[in-house]
């Protein structure tokens, strides 16, 4: 039984019913096999979305370079042989021609991707579908776009207008006419329908009032049947219905018809901003912010969408959702983020939201906003580590607090501690460290001070006994590589990076270490020990939970499988502890200092919980003990800064 789309089913009722179908299904037909398909952001434990039956996940993920280039020789190949040869050349010498040049524009297109000022459409070209559009435009015109917009556009006028006109064939509608009919049914169906079949009457009758004020109008059912039958656009469903052939063209059609709308209708932005956070509703409004060309009304759709009650408290989703608006869109102001920021009415948990905006934005005026901010809440507990793009560290004070493992007394004496787990993005300059000697930003420390560092402790420090270490250490970028880089459920700049074996984590304090020292000092940073990290969560009151005493929910960690992965770190500032430290429970499970000697093993400790565990491991004092060069897709870690070097 294959199930199609489940996140096509707009309302989260319907759809929490679908899954409970689903489980009734599968116990009444036992032998049968079920394949269920969904975006990922349409199946979401944390809303309530699951199968329950007991079932393996498997994810699609982003095609590596390699696997782009694969799919470029066989798309070209698989084009130029369904030619039919001209009259009187031989089939074999027609084959061994068009393979010629199904190879010359594979490698012509790869060479462009390849291009260091290509690198947005390389990242692009990960996707499936984009890719094909792609390879489609480029057998065409040998000419690509250079963002996902402009692609869809492309696509889009190719195959409305310009593979007929390649042809000789008149289109029957210029695409300019064509667009100014899809775009407002497109988003009919979205307002109205809720859904991607339109029954066929009706979908004449809404395309008629576009067509007949057309200069030179022509009937609905002809022009659905040149879409169905010419454009390839939609696709006749069943007996009554269409459905868009990609429902991302319809998503797209949509956002354009809001830009019209907004520029068209007073108070249009205050509807639109209810449906953020709606996964219906999450590519539409991504092209309708990326299609607004205009500053302004980026600013106006910013302070309704902060107005709003939809924005007190985001779920790690609509946090990513919300950058990847402020990312993407064109033109962008800083007013209104500014002044709800500095609202004495705006809410903790909507001020870590809009300072994260400003960080998006990352230019010059969104950057004096966070300083400001910064300086007006007296940070001088924080420190900045420029070798980590400005990551904060705060000082966690002396004090004396009950070890949960003696049940005793035990005082930690002050550290700064970083306030996230190490991200992908950071994690990433020390591999390009590694591969280059060079990182963007920071003074370059030759890497054979790091090598001769790294070999002094595998013969007498953290390193030492570790096999894998001297197989490798000619190339430390496959030993200390995550595995996960390519996994993009995983591998977000802001996610925490996982896949990471203690001595990776070691290795990486390390790094930080001899680049701040200048090469002095190999102990600036390193790993917290259990039990300065058991205090930080716990503080001097003994707290539960890093937040408190109160039992975990969704809303303030990332727990129980309910995101399905890591989220980006920061995203449950209801969870942090009173210092402001975020992710300390939940999201990945963090490297200790400590190991001990386990049947004649090395044994390392973590602490945090992750992701995909139950709420039992958030507690303050939950730890487990793993070997250090174990990897795990829930391990991750965090470092320390310690104003003196701590004993063993």
């Amino acid at each position: 039984m294959l199930l199609d789309g489940l996140d096509e089913i707009s309302d989260v009722e319907e759809r929490i019913a679908v899954c409970q179908w689903i489980d009734r299904a599968v116990k009444r037909f036992g032998k049968s096999r079920f394949v269920v398909t969904s975006r990922s952001t349409g199946y979401r434990k944390g809303d309530g979305i699951e199968i329950v039956t007991p079932h393996v996940r498997a994810d699609i993920m982003d095609f590596t370079p390699k696997q782009q280039e694969q799919f470029m020789q066989k798309w070209f190949s698989a084009v130029y042989r369904r030619e039919l040869p001209p009259a009187g050349t031989p089939e074999l010498e027609w084959g061994e021609l068009q393979e010629a040049r199904a190879k010359e524009k594979a490698d012509a297109i790869v060479a462009y991707l390849n291009r260091e000022q290509n690198g947005s459409l390389r990242a692009l070209a990960g996707v499936p579908l984009l890719l094909q559009i792609m390879a489609l435009l480029w057998k065409e015109r040998e000419y690509l776009p250079n963002s996902r917009l402009k692609l869809y556009d492309a696509a889009l006028d190719y195959l409305l207008d310009y593979r007929d006109k390649q042809k000789g064939i008149y289109p029957l509608l210029p695409t300019e006419d064509a667009r100014r009919v899809l775009s407002p049914v497109s988003l009919w169906m979205q307002e109205k329908l809720g859904k991607d079949e339109a029954d066929r009457a009706a979908m004449h009758k809404e395309m008629q009032k576009e067509l007949v004020t057309l200069s030179q109008p022509v009937s609905a059912s002809d022009f659905c049947s040149h879409l169905v039958h010419r454009a390839g656009l939609l696709v006749e469903y069943g007996d009554k219905e269409y459905v868009f052939r990609h429902k991302t063209f319809r998503e797209y059609l949509a956002g354009v018809q809001l830009v019209k709308n907004v520029h068209r209708t007073s108070g249009f932005l205050d509807g639109l901003v209810s449906h953020f956070g709606d996964d219906w509703w999450q590519e539409p409004l991504r092209f309708f912010i990326a299609l607004l060309d205009d500053a302004d009304f980026f600013d106006q759709f910013m302070q309704k969408l902060f107005d709003s009650e939809v924005t007190e408290s985001l779920t790690p989703k609509q946090q990513d959702q919300l950058r990847t608006l402020v990312l993407e869109a064109p033109q962008r102001k800083v007013d209104a983020l500014e002044t709800k920021l500095f609202d004495t009415a705006t809410s903790m948990n909507r001020k870590s939201y809009l300072t994260e905006c400003l960080k998006v934005m990352d230019r010059e005026d969104a950057r004096e906003v966070i300083l400001q901010y910064d300086s007006e809440r007296s940070r001088e507990r924080v420190i900045k580590n420029s070798i980590e793009l400005d990551s904060e560290y705060i000082l966690i004070k002396k004090g004396l607090f009950t070890y949960s493992e003696t049940k005793k007394h035990k005082t930690v004496c002050d550290l700064y501690i970083a306030k996230y787990p190490v991200t992908n993005r950071l994690y990433q300059r020390f591999i390009k460290y590694l591969e280059s000697g060079k990182v963007d930003g920071i003074n370059a420390l030759p890497r054979y001070v790091f090598k001769n560092a790294l070999l002094k402790e595998w013969k007498s420090g953290f390193l030492k006994g570790y096999k894998e270490f001297k197989k490798a250490n000619n190339n430390l970028v496959s030993l200390f590589q995550s595995d996960y880089v390519d996994y993009n459920r995983f591998n977000g700049d802001e996610q925490p990076v996982v896949e990471i074996t203690w001595y990776a984590a070691r290795a990486y304090c390390l790094w930080l270490s001899l680049i701040e020292s200048n090469g002095r000092s190999g102990a600036v940073y390193r790993l917290p020990t259990k039990t300065e990290w058991e205090y930080v969560a716990a503080g001097k009151e003994g707290r539960l939970y890093p937040w408190g005493f109160n039992k975990p929910t969704p809303l303030i960690a990332n727990y129980g499988n309910n995101e399905g992965a890591t989220t980006p770190v920061g995203s449950y500032p209801e969870g942090s502890t009173p210092e402001g430290l975020n992710d300390m429970a939940g999201n990945v499970w963090e490297w200790m200092m400590n190991s001990y000697n386990y049947n004649g093993k090395r044994s390392c400790v973590l602490r945090g919980g992750a992701w995909y565990l139950s709420d039992d491991y958030l507690c303050s004092y939950s730890q487990l003990q793993r070997y250090p060069y174990i990897r795990n897709g829930g391990i991750g870690f965090r470092v320390v800064r310690p104003s003196f070097t701590v004993e063993p």
